[in-house]
């Protein structure tokens, strides 16, 4: 190889890796997705480069360690009750699973990134739910569930929410919400693509239904079974109903 074909190889890894860098208005699976494509489409360039110049195995380093803190940044989100918000932009969830380190800053973080923009996130994440064929079965209910939303009523909302929830979950196993069944279907999933933004959202996913969906009836945080099967009442907030649709969201990406 010239130095001269070298130069030219070095040049387009450093253009699709910016490219792919570039892009922070992308939503975080589509960024990760655009990262992953720059990387694979020029492994056969590394191959072929003798010597890699140090600029660009500190960009590659760089790139592995903030792909690696965030995919288990995002991963850590359901243990704490959130799901990856798929809706946000790859800095805005940079910065929600910085800030998370427990349940209550967690829940902290998600209530201040959804009452910025005057609250236009809310109604983002609303429209994208409704879009996803996956709950195409449940749009009346969808709709009648963002009217009581919008009027204020989180108790009935969050209810009506578990429901679909429910029904997006039950794609997967038609007894989803059994603990063994479920926790069967998450070991399968995260056997594959392990490294991955997939891997991630599925490890989250697992983390948060193992949280929300407890087989136990338990009045400690926020327990599905608890408040479908009527032990108690959701509370008067938002962010439970947030929460939910956010998970809808996330759970109808996946397949």
């Amino acid at each position: 190889m010239t130095n001269s074909d070298n130069d030219k190889d070095i040049g387009r890894l450093n253009a699709a890796f910016s490219e792919a860098l570039r892009a922070t208005t992308e939503s975080w699976a589509a960024q990760f997705a655009a990262i992953n494509d720059a990387v694979t489409a020029q492994l056969v360039s590394l191959a072929r480069i003798p010597v890699l110049p140090p600029e660009l195995l500190e960009t590659l380093k760089g790139i592995e360690e903030t792909v690696r803190r965030d995919f288990e940044g995002a991963a850590r989100l359901g243990q704490f009750g959130w799901t990856i918000p798929l809706n946000a932009t790859l800095p805005e969830c940079r910065s929600l699973t910085e800030a998370a380190t427990d349940i209550a800053s967690a829940d902290a973080a998600f209530a201040k990134y959804y009452e910025a923009d005057a609250g236009s996130r809310v109604a983002e994440l609303w429209d994208a739910v409704m879009k996803v064929p996956a709950v195409a079965p449940s749009l009346p209910l969808l709709a009648e569930s963002r009217w009581v939303f919008d009027q204020g009523r989180y108790r009935v909302c969050v209810l009506a929410l578990l429901t679909v929830l429910d029904g997006v979950g039950h794609r997967w196993h038609e007894e989803f919400f059994k603990g063994s069944r479920r926790k069967s279907l998450f070991k399968e999933k995260l056997r594959a693509e392990p490294g991955t933004a997939t891997h991630s959202i599925w490890r989250s996913v697992s983390s948060f239904a193992e949280i929300v969906f407890k087989s136990q009836f338990e009045s400690s945080g926020f327990n599905r079974n608890w408040l479908i099967h009527g032990r108690g009442i959701p509370d008067d907030s938002p962010l439970d109903c947030l929460r939910v649709l956010q998970a809808i969201l996330t759970f109808a990406d996946l397949d």
